[in-house]
């Protein structure tokens, strides 16, 4: 087999004839199973090759026993390919491999047998009735240079890098919905959609937000109505020192307002939310720390003020005020405007 993959190697580079795409495919499987790392890279594409050097593709070079084992198992795998499309300088070809599948305890006794340095163990292997599992992939390749050679589409350190931002604030996102968070957790994926804008997961979780939110306002607002009348309440002339955050909140519809909640988000470097602080710049009742205040007149306007108590260190200093919700006011509700 050793033979017949450094073969390969000498027809492409010689430019004699060439080898059609499954052939490839085939043996670049072949030597990736039996840890001949150098053969394995030698046929990958120049994109490949630039993208990772051949100290990072290679496998370990300690050969310890576990992977030993690997290589006495790999030689009973067996490799069929069929190409499945072929167009212009590009090929996909379906490669079904068996391999051996061993118990753990079916490799505990093949370690000890190695590590006794028993004879013949390979030759036991090769003999031995074992039972086999069956694993299917697609391999690309990509027709440059006079031959054909496997296109992996390795990530560059930026798409890394993206793929691991995008995967936190999912993660985030998630975990604040289950808090019930949701503002929070809608910024999270709204700041995830702009890295994949048509990722399936980041669409529904926004579209399921977009449900949950709109049913808590309109359960808490008196009118459904208060769901678009946040359109309505603008924020401005926002100011940040040190930890405090200054703003202010104007009503400009014609309706006076009992209750205006906002999100205040720390941003980090990226613009993406880190830190968060809840603020009622109107509120019939006191909550906590915050007292009670007169309710607010169509046309007016109102400063609050919040503080992030303890800001992560990647905070920037930036922040972005989301309205989460209003509550209209009723004739009952018996609060007097004021600004």
């Amino acid at each position: 087999m050793r033979r017949a993959v450094a073969g390969l190697g000498v027809a492409m580079l010689l430019g004699g004839c060439e080898v059609p795409p499954e052939a490839v495919a085939e043996r670049y499987v072949v030597a990736r199973e039996h840890g001949h790392a150098r053969q394995a890279y030698g046929m990958l594409c120049q994109a490949d090759r630039d993208v990772r050097a051949y100290r990072d593709f290679k496998r370990r070079q300690v050969v310890d026993v576990e992977e030993r084992i690997d290589r006495l198992l790999a030689r009973r795998t067996k490799v069929t390919t069929r190409l499945t499309d072929r167009a212009g300088r590009g090929a996909k070809v379906r490669v079904d491999i068996v391999r051996v599948d061993v118990t753990d305890s079916s490799r505990q006794l093949i370690a000890a047998d190695l590590k006794s340095k028993g004879p013949g163990i390979a030759s036991r292997l090769q003999k031995a009735d074992l039972p086999t599992r069956t694993s299917t992939e697609t391999v690309t390749l990509l027709h440059e240079g006079g031959a054909w050679r496997v296109f992996l589409d390795l990530p560059t350190k930026d798409r890394v890098a993206r793929q691991a931002r995008l995967e936190s604030l999912k993660r985030r996102g998630r975990l604040r919905m289950h808090e019930g968070q949701l503002a929070w957790a809608t910024e999270l994926y709204e700041a995830a959609a702009e890295l994949a804008p048509d990722d399936t997961k980041v669409k529904h979780a926004l579209r399921v937000l977009g449900a949950l939110t709109d049913e808590e306002v309109a359960r808490r607002s008196a009118h459904q109505v208060a769901l678009a009348y946040r359109s309505k309440v603008g924020v401005s002339r926002i100011k940040v020192v040190g930890r405090r955050v200054t703003g202010e909140v104007r009503n400009t519809g014609d309706r006076a307002l009992d209750e205006i909640e906002l999100l205040v988000i720390g941003l980090d470097r990226e613009g993406a939310p880190i830190t968060q602080v809840t603020v009622f710049p109107v509120r019939r009742a006191p909550r906590g720390d915050q007292a009670a205040t007169p309710r607010l007149s169509a046309g007016l306007a109102r400063r609050f003020a919040a503080t992030f108590d303890d800001p992560p260190a990647g905070w920037t200093g930036k922040v972005k005020v989301r309205v989460v919700q209003v509550r209209l006011a009723t004739p009952s509700s018996g609060h007097h405007s004021n600004q």
